[in-house]
């Protein structure tokens, strides 16, 4: 109705209207126009709510996997923020994110998902509630008035259902809280939670000191449990996973044995071993704890080497004379080319760093690479130095396997073995050995440092890898897809020096050149009209 007005009117000008007077009335209709348009589709969107997002991981976008936890869920999931109202400038863009997604998830959830908004200030008696969930008070500064105050108030999120409850801390960033939230929800609505068990013996990484971040989001989904394996002569019936990560101590035969029979129950291994380990001024020594030994016989063999790659990351060293930075082959920087694109654990992830890791051999069929380095690494003895001025790339170049996993058959270490006594001053066998399984899952991954706070604090990449393969190992894959999407490295692309050259004359002589030609062409075309 809107166009045939403006035709029909535009016609009537031609004959009433001088020329300018009309093309002055013609470009007001159509602003006229437009803005109606404009107000009309505001209307529509309005009350659609229709949502555009062009982001490359669709960041601002509910995803599949939430929508599904939601849509299935079969009774009422209550959720409360607890946000008070007088927050700074600078947290209240937080608390209104976290509206709109609350009620994005309340949408979705068709009724299932009550959302309540709740200032703890204004609430006597909340504090036990708060207390079970453990959503804390934080403080913050307030300047109005051209006073500066601190303040105490609440960034936090609850979760109940039934007698179940989770709870969210303190909400820093919008940018986990999907994860955070389908996470929980997750959590308290299925029927049994896996049980995580990590090996404490045998010099391993420290939980409480060294890998503090990624323990912190395990325990939050599963339940934790520390296994010893100097104390204990069996491993929990309910252990779904067992995790060793960076072992220095040699394990025994029963320790190996204990190991290897969970294995063959259909339960799920993940190792990150070293083949070395690391003193003062960067010097190495050969590692062996065993577990190559073991791995070997499931058909993934760890090499005594450490390898270096074109593709690596920077490195900050310290010296007498102060610190430096600098570009360090041994620390690999694994580019999204060298993920397995057929699994879901790595297919998404780009810019993992594996600091001083060595790589494997595959020879079971049922075993799998899932990271390989860049057809431009190498391998270089234990025993040499690892002086980040003074390393070289090696002559004999190509890919590397750094993390493989195994699903399906493998038959057991101790298969032409006796089964070894209980602990070393035990004469009691264990229990009926297992010589073989077909549903093996093992994952194993060539290093460990990769996964101590102080890497995982510059190498998001790290952290979302280990989370992915503890998930893939409890069988909880469904949240993958949520975490690789707070990832926010997006790493240039490496040229060779054949693209290097071409940009580099490319901007010298052909933009120029260009220039030149137009501006000719230009000049031609302008004398001949003349």
């Amino acid at each position: 109705m809107i166009l045939l007005f403006a035709c029909s009117l535009d016609n009537n000008m031609k004959f009433s209207l001088s020329k300018k007077q009309s093309q002055r009335v013609q470009a007001q209709t159509l602003i006229a126009i437009i803005a109606a348009s404009l107000l009309v589709l505001n209307l529509i969107v309005s009350v659609t709510q229709v949502r555009f997002d062009f982001t490359k991981n669709k960041e601002f976008s509910l995803s599949p996997v939430t929508k599904q936890t939601l849509n299935t869920l079969d009774d009422i999931v209550n959720i409360k923020a607890y946000f008070s109202k007088d927050l700074n400038a600078r947290l209240r863009p937080i608390r209104d994110n976290v509206r709109d997604l609350l009620e994005e998830y309340a949408a979705q959830s068709h009724g299932k998902l009550l959302i309540t908004f709740i200032d703890p200030k204004e609430t006597p008696g909340i504090e036990t509630e708060l207390a079970t969930v453990g959503v804390p008070s934080i403080q913050f500064e307030i300047i109005e008035n051209d006073k500066y105050e601190l303040a105490q108030g609440y960034m936090g999120i609850g979760i109940f259902y039934g007698d179940k409850k989770e709870g969210i801390p303190v909400i820093n960033s919008i940018e986990t809280l999907e994860y955070d939230l389908t996470a929980g929800i997750k959590k308290i609505t299925r029927s049994s939670t896996p049980v995580i068990g990590y090996v404490t013996s045998n010099g391993t990484l420290s939980s409480e000191e060294q890998i503090q971040s990624i323990v912190k989001d395990v325990r939050q989904r599963y339940e934790w449990q520390d296994i010893d394996l100097e104390t204990t002569t069996t491993l929990p019936e309910d252990l779904s996973v067992l995790i060793i990560a960076g072992p220095t101590q040699p394990f025994s035969q029963s320790q190996l044995y204990l190991i290897d029979q969970f294995v063959m129950q259909d339960k799920s291994l993940v190792i990150f071993s070293e083949s070395h380990t690391i003193g003062d001024n960067l010097k190495a020594e050969p590692l062996d704890t065993g577990l190559n030994s073991l791995l070997e016989s499931y058909g993934i063999k760890q090499n005594n080497v450490i390898i270096g790659d074109l593709s690596n990351s920077l490195a900050s060293f310290r010296t007498q004379f102060g610190q430096f930075i600098t570009q360090y082959p041994l620390w690999v920087k694994v580019p999204q080319t060298g993920m397995n694109k057929e699994s879901a654990l790595v297919n998404r992830l780009e810019g993992v760093v594996f600091p001083w890791s060595a790589d494997y051999t595959i020879s079971n069929d049922a075993a799998q690479p899932l990271i390989e380095t860049t057809d431009r690494a190498w391998e270089k003895p234990i025993t040499e130095s690892l002086d980040p001025t003074n390393q070289q790339a090696g002559s004999q170049q190509g890919k590397r396997v750094i993390a493989a996993q195994i699903i399906g058959a493998a038959s057991s270490y101790f298969k032409e073995k006796d089964a070894p006594p209980i602990l070393e001053s035990s004469q009691s066998p264990l229990s009926e050995k297992k010589n073989n399984t077909t549903n093996a899952r093992i994952f194993a991954i060539a290093d460990s440092d990769f996964l101590k706070d102080n890497f995982t604090a510059q190498f998001t990449p790290n952290v979302v890898l280990a989370l992915n393969i503890i998930d893939a190992a409890a069988q909880d894959e469904a949240l993958l897809s949520i975490r690789a999407r707070i990832i926010d490295m997006r790493p240039i692309k490496e040229l060779d020096q054949t693209q290097k050259m071409f940009i580099k004359w490319g901007n010298i002589v052909i933009i120029p050149l260009l220039l030149g030609i137009f501006g000719i062409t230009r000049f031609l075309l302008r004398k001949k009209r003349t």
